[in-house]
């Protein structure tokens, strides 16, 4: 099984947020590398930095944030894998075309779903709602514990989902 992680959750691994504890208990539980290609390196540092100027975190922990993605990657925990940007772009629109009006979905977390596709991956992790309904219109398949409410107005889902519907909040608005 192929597993794709929103850029999101590898923040959650490095930094000391709402969530963290939930993520790495999720992350262990799977005890397997977790595939990264340059936009997750991107949005991590670009997640994390932001941090420091909202004063959020400090000067140390930044540094002690960059340096656990460096050691991750240095140790395997994290590996790097190319991808075909020209061909995820191209995906990228196409979900454009039949997700954003539906669910109203971020053009990074296209960009995230689509690169999933274009590797090949048929999982995809995120606690992002939109994302993840973006992400099951596209075919992939996400494990109950993305989806056991993690976020107001979901329900948890028994097993694995291998397509999910988009949430629907408590005023009945889908984001």
């Amino acid at each position: 099984m192929s597993v794709e992680h929103d850029s999101g959750e590898l923040v959650r691994l490095h930094v000391r947020e709402e969530r963290s504890d939930h993520v790495a208990r999720l992350v262990a539980d799977r005890a397997e590398a977790i595939i990264v290609n340059g936009l997750h390196a991107l949005a991590v540092g670009d997640a994390l930095r932001p941090k420091r100027f909202r004063e959020e975190i400090d000067d140390e922990q930044l540094s002690a944030s960059m340096s656990m993605v460096t050691g991750d990657l240095a140790s395997g925990r994290l590996i790097r894998s190319g991808v075909d940007w020209q061909s995820v772009y191209v995906e990228a629109e196409r979900l454009s075309v039949a997700a954003t009006t539906e669910v109203g979905v971020r053009t990074i977390d296209l960009v995230h779903v689509a690169a999933a596709l274009v590797r090949g991956a048929s999982w995809l992790v995120s606690l992002d709602r939109r994302q993840r309904a973006a992400a099951g219109l596209a075919g992939l398949a996400m494990t109950a514990w993305c989806l056991r409410r993690v976020n107001q107005g979901e329900t948890a889902i028994a097993g694995l989902a291998p397509r999910i519907r988009v949430p629907v909040g408590p005023n009945g608005s889908r984001n």
